[in-house]
């Protein structure tokens, strides 16, 4: 089963995973790329006459960056990392806080737990629509959940990557703070744009200032 608890939890998960993925209403199609890892799933959507865009999800996706920046950096020709993991990571102490009402949620199965503990990364309410609620409610109930996080990337290893780079760090990230994220982040890439979310959680919305300085950014020669 992998990394999911059951047969059944792992096919919940992709059938959530297909509903919000059709809920998008845009083309898509599925392809599988083989690597040394093995068979790798991508969704390719949008102008494939346009240069190639590798959008990787929230979740514990900073090893996969982290790897193609230390192991390939030169076939990266630019980077957006939105409140990273792996950088700046907290002192694990600031996130023990969301222990209590998580473990009310795995007893009670009861939503409202479910919300206090997302409010820990998302603090704001309107941050948790319908579709967030739904892939918390599935990551706790039918994923083996990873409680560690990445440990930060020694300096070192990022010494051949030197792409431009825009990091987006939220101020009230109680997993990765903007103030740390920022800071060691400037230190270890040489061409690094940053920006700091202020009164934002690990969760957010992202402003549609931040969405068009994303989209300037990429489209910069």
């Amino acid at each position: 089963m992998g990394i999911y608890k059951s047969r059944e939890a792992k096919e919940k998960s992709l059938a959530l995973y297909d509903k919000q993925l059709l809920e998008l209403n845009t083309p898509f199609s599925d392809i599988y790329v083989k690597t040394s890892f093995g068979n790798t799933h991508l969704v390719e959507t949008g102008n494939k006459a346009g240069k190639p865009l590798l959008v990787f999800h929230g979740g514990n996706a900073t090893t996969a960056y982290n790897l193609l920046m230390c192991i390939a950096p030169s076939k990266i020709d630019k980077a957006v990392l939105i409140v990273p993991a792996g950088i700046g990571n907290a002192i694990p102490v600031s996130s023990v806080a969301m222990l209590l009402p998580l473990l009310q949620y795995r007893i009670t199965k009861t939503e409202k737990y479910l919300v206090k503990t997302a409010l820990y990364m998302a603090l704001h309410e309107e941050v948790l629509d319908e579709d967030t609620i739904n892939i918390l409610k599935n990551s706790f109930d039918n994923v083996k959940i990873k409680a560690a996080m990445p440990a930060n990337i020694e300096k070192k290893r990022l010494s051949g990557y030197c792409s431009p780079t825009l990091i987006i760090a939220s101020e009230k990230d109680c997993l990765f703070p903007a103030k740390k994220v920022l800071h060691r982040a400037g230190k270890m890439i040489s061409d690094c744009q940053t920006v700091e979310l202020k009164e934002s959680g690990h969760m957010h919305i992202l402003p549609q200032a931040e969405k068009e300085r994303i989209i300037a950014f990429l489209g910069e020669d």
